[in-house]
């Protein structure tokens, strides 16, 4: 029954990621958890994500914007290392609400926005790429400030996502890496990503066929309500604590 769930978790969690470019974790973390122990959920969704995003490179591979994203991945770098150590300093909790509240923010600020842009330049791209880092190496959640910029940017909806793809891409490469050599990848996790491989692809590909017919303004507005989603989730867990805390 667990393998079930598994593989119909990460079919789900393809179609996110097939339309968007991002968020298949965003779905299926919650939920794995739900079913598996947080040390295989964490790396299981990490190996499945890296291998979404390579199932959609080739289609996008054409539309990268190869300077904002190398400007991105170098940026993000140093804030690897800074976040590595706000993680010993910080309290997580405390970073994630403040990572939720101000995801929230902005999705609500872009929303009412109505799609229109706001073009940024190489200081906001370098400032991006680094608050992505930061958060990544503190709380393992970096993806909201590269999908904010990307989101404003004039560009279309397969520059954006090729774009988050091509840094995303480089990210997971990294944490996969990180996963093997601490030896997070047991046989039973590699068993249920085996099951699960039939699962994304066919979801991965349903979310590319859904994303084809869309046009850029519907796609700016998916990924402003993936990112309030984000945001809630981020500020729901502190704000949870916190109440906890009150109530003793």
């Amino acid at each position: 029954m667990t393998f079930f769930f598994v593989i119909l978790i990460i079919f789900v969690a393809g179609i996110v990621q097939g339309l968007t470019g991002f968020g298949a974790a965003l779905v299926a973390l919650p939920l794995l958890a739900l079913v598996l122990p947080m040390i295989q959920a964490v790396p299981l969704i990490c190996l499945v994500g890296f291998c979404m995003t390579l199932q959609m490179i080739p289609e996008l591979r054409g539309s990268v914007l190869w300077k904002p994203a190398a400007l991105l991945m170098a940026a993000s770098m140093p804030g690897l290392a800074l976040g590595t150590h706000a993680l010993r300093t910080v309290s997580p909790s405390l970073l994630s609400g403040l990572l939720g509240a101000m995801t929230l923010a902005f999705s609500l600020f872009s929303l009412r926005r109505k799609g229109r842009v706001l073009p940024l330049g190489t200081i906001s791209c370098i400032a991006a790429g680094f608050m992505a880092g930061w958060l990544n190496g503190a709380i393992s959640a970096g993806g909201p400030p590269v999908i904010a910029y990307a989101s404003l940017q004039p560009w279309s909806k397969d520059e954006i996502k090729a774009t988050l793809l091509a840094f995303f891409v480089v990210a997971s490469v990294s944490t996969v890496i990180s996963y093997v050599m601490a030896g997070l990848y047991s046989a039973s996790t590699l068993q249920y990503f085996g099951a699960s491989v039939p699962g994304l692809v066919f979801g991965v590909w349903i979310g590319r066929r859904w994303y084809g017919g869309m046009s850029s303004e519907s796609y700016r507005k998916i990924v402003c309500y993936m990112l309030m989603l984000m945001g809630i989730i981020s500020l729901g867990k502190p704000v949870l604590e916190w109440l906890d805390l009150l109530g003793q």
